[in-house]
């Protein structure tokens, strides 16, 4: 009887000592378990790839893989400069800037020399200009511009012209000496063709030289031809 006694519990003894080490083993097995780095898959120790991806289990890691998802860039607005836009050329302001102007025409007139032998005596266009500058001035240029009395636009021709005329027509104030706070042109003129019709003009500085070399254009002179060359008086 103690025989059988001794015997159940050597078997009892063994089967629990077996329990254990089966609950060991597992406990072993789930330590050892790691993670795919490709796919995140659970692998184990045993493994030569894994089961999910395939990947070889070298490249295994003992946590999850995670996957960053990439940032998004948000997509830039470009704002577009603010450009100035200058105001159109209107006549009022382009004769405020030339009056403005140091050297200008301050006067113009028509001479009528004599009334019946005009071929001999012509008629003249006369432009006065004032010298403000600080310079001697030595050489100028003037341009005029004419309208008949319909204030149509008239081709200025000379009155020894062999040409057609021309709706701008540039005169040389050549060796006029004039010095600052002066005025030249008052004893003089442009002869024009006794068929000209000339009802109206205007004038212009174009450009002046003075006696050390100095030269000047006038800014304001091709914004002068846009308003009148060849275009009816408003």
């Amino acid at each position: 009887m103690k025989k059988l006694c001794s015997l159940l519990l050597v078997l009892c003894l063994a089967f629990s000592l077996s329990a254990c080490g089966d609950n060991d083993n597992s406990t072993q097995n789930t330590d050892n378990d790691s993670f795919c780095v490709e796919c995140g898959g659970e692998i184990s120790s045993t493994d030569k790839f894994c089961g999910s991806c395939g990947a070889s289990v070298n490249n295994t890691n003992s946590t999850p893989a995670t996957t960053t998802k990439p940032e998004i860039s948000k997509p830039t607005t470009t704002t577009k400069p603010e450009t100035s836009i200058e105001p159109a050329m209107t006549e009022d302001k382009l004769l405020s800037q030339i009056d403005a102007q140091e050297l200008k025409v301050i006067k113009t007139k028509y001479i009528v020399q004599d009334e019946k032998y005009k071929s001999l005596y012509p008629d003249m266009l006369q432009a006065v200009i004032q010298n403000d500058t600080s310079y001697d001035i030595k050489n100028a240029i003037v341009a005029f511009v004419a309208w008949d009395s319909n204030n149509l636009p008239v081709k200025i021709k000379g009155s020894i012209d062999f040409s057609d005329g021309s709706y701008i027509r540039k005169v040389n104030y050549g060796d006029i000496n004039l010095v600052p706070g002066k005025k030249f042109g008052e004893s003089s003129g442009f002869e024009i063709d006794e068929n000209c019709n000339i009802k109206t003009f205007k004038a212009i500085v174009v450009s002046y030289e003075t006696f050390d070399g100095t030269t000047w254009e006038n800014p304001l002179y091709e914004d002068w031809c846009e308003f009148y060359e060849g275009v009816k008086l408003q």
